[in-house]
């Protein structure tokens, strides 16, 4: 071996040693159990809505650092008390490390793996999702501006590049109807995800209804694109 292909080797080896001391500083100096009420502070001042996440966030660290949650849910809507919304088994985020110094947080993916939307009509004709305190959802270039019922707006930066949704369902219940109608086994993932540029994605789903009876499969791939001005 060459003197200069061992320096490199020995600077490639320093510099892997310096990573992983630095990842396990990381988590033996950082409690993600700390940053649980500001994620759920961020989502209420942001959306309105309460979510709650019982078991907590872990710190991961391989693959990639990130954080992961299980069983948050998001529920009680106004006129649907104890009626759960929204809830998900696992889920997790991929952030890179660097920016998390300076304060801004950079999202490399985004898995989740049993998200489960509940839609509901009730015996009077009222629907939760018309009880979300949301009154509309702009992408401005790389930033989504939420606004609220109450005309409050909050606006945050969006840098997923890649997205992964598994074991997913969303429920339709019509009890002034008395009637089901879901879509399971939603699958769908994405990367290469940029503003303004297609990337390559795909989707599958199952439909089905009892009344009336609805038995079908949806399989989809191809480009797609996140158009800022649309």
């Amino acid at each position: 071996m060459t003197p200069t292909r061992k320096k490199i080797l020995v600077v490639s080896l320093s510099l892997g040693v310096l990573a992983v001391t630095a990842l396990l500083l990381l988590r033996l100096l950082v409690d993600p159990a700390a940053f649980t009420p500001l994620v759920t502070g961020f989502v209420q001042q942001a959306t309105g809505l309460t979510l709650s996440i019982p078991g907590g966030l872990r710190l991961s660290l391989f693959p990639s650092l990130g954080v992961e949650m299980d069983q948050a849910s998001i529920g009680d809507l106004p006129g649907f008390p104890g009626e759960t919304f929204a809830e998900v088994e696992k889920a997790s985020i991929q952030v890179r490390p660097l920016p998390l110094f300076s304060g801004r947080l950079e999202v490399i993916g985004v898995r989740v793996q049993g998200l489960r939307v509940r839609l509901i009509r009730d015996k009077d004709g009222r629907e939760n999702w018309k009880a979300l305190p949301i009154a509309k959802v702009e992408v401005r270039k790389d930033v989504v501006v939420v606004t609220k019922t109450d005309g409050q707006t909050s606006s945050f930066r969006y840098l997923v590049e890649n997205a992964r949704l598994a074991g997913s369902e969303v429920r339709f219940e019509d009890r002034a109807a008395d009637t089901v109608f879901s879509l399971t086994n939603i699958a769908f993932s994405a990367g290469g995800i940029e503003p303004g540029r297609p990337f390559a994605a795909e989707m599958s789903l199952s439909a089905t209804s009892a009344r009336p009876e609805v038995r079908a499969r949806v399989d989809l791939s191809g480009k797609t694109m996140v158009d800022p001005s649309a």
